[in-house]
């Protein structure tokens, strides 16, 4: 299979292309440094096309003549200040311009990354049936990227999958989140310093994310158009804290009700897939990469 991707150099893109390089596809990445991440794929399956989103139609023959199957988006701007007004209306139209490029060659099939953010406030267990409800521009403009992209592509007869990604982390991880911080604060011997303790959310390891999206991409003839990809269960920032200092989770985990997970049982019967590194091995896996 050929799959054309942007974001294929980030955190989460770079588990993702080494999995399909692994098995043979042949993927073309959209990048603006090729060279920076030349030696990060080894193998002859991975190409690399200098570029980005906004002079995406400068490359478009390029792109044309690889003649992708499946085109995955995973790219958007600015992870750091991911929340900014601008940021979120820049990114919201350089993806949907994107995307009316997309459609626009002969690719039958389209997956993006979402946010399990755009459920906004809601707390405890949601599935894909669940109303989004977005409380900032960011989720806005990841909600609007899903409904405008869908319509896009049901209007010229390509197929539209959005795959809703809950807290990931791992190895890559940008150094301000939660657990590359805990683990700088072990490895200077440092306590850290944790405002809300009690706050949990579901933690996905980047390499089972990674593995999900595989699956939607390469699996054929979906049965749905839209995925949650999650742990399906709950951490506290006071947990996390806990399994970093003492290689595993100290006292009670959060109630169900106190965060906001999500319900893995749609993608684990149409698509066979689960999470298989819990928090605590992730966590470990997480303090070896970076220490």
């Amino acid at each position: 299979m050929k799959i054309f991707i942007t974001g294929g150099t980030g955190f989460i893109g770079q588990p993702i292309v080494r999995i399909f390089a692994a098995h043979g596809h042949k993927v073309l990445l959209l990048s603006r440094a090729p060279k920076k991440y030349a030696n990060s794929f080894n193998g002859k399956h991975v190409q690399f096309l200098k570029g980005d989103l906004s002079h995406i139609y400068s490359i478009k023959n390029k792109i044309e003549n690889f003649r992708p199957d499946v085109i995955l988006h995973l790219a958007w701007e600015g992870v750091l200040d991911y929340r900014s007004p601008e940021n979120s209306v820049k990114n919201l139209k350089n993806s949907l311009d994107f995307l009316l490029f997309a459609v626009s060659i002969s690719c039958k099939k389209i997956v993006c990354a979402g946010s399990g953010l755009e459920y906004g406030t809601l707390m405890g267990r949601v599935n894909e049936r669940t109303e989004v409800h977005p409380s900032n521009v960011f989720e806005a403009a990841k909600t609007a990227l899903h409904d405008v992209g869908k319509e896009i592509a049901k209007k010229n007869g390509v197929q539209f999958v959005w795959a809703r990604i809950f807290h990931s982390y791992g190895p890559g991880q940008r150094p301000a989140a939660l657990i590359p911080y805990l683990v700088r604060c072990l490895k200077d011997g440092t306590p850290p310093t944790i405002k809300n303790p009690k706050t949990a959310h579901d933690y996905i390891y980047v390499d089972d994310v990674a593995s999900a999206f595989a699956k939607i991409v390469l699996k054929k003839n979906l049965k749905s158009d839209a995925y949650n990809i999650g742990s399906g269960r709950l951490a506290s920032a006071g947990e996390i804290a806990a399994i970093v200092q003492n290689g595993k989770a100290l006292g009670h985990s959060p109630k169900k009700g106190a965060g906001r997970y999500t319900d893995i049982s749609k993608i684990k019967k149409e698509l066979g897939w689960q999470p298989l590194v819990d928090i605590e091995r992730g966590i470990k896996k997480t303090i070896a990469y970076y220490i």
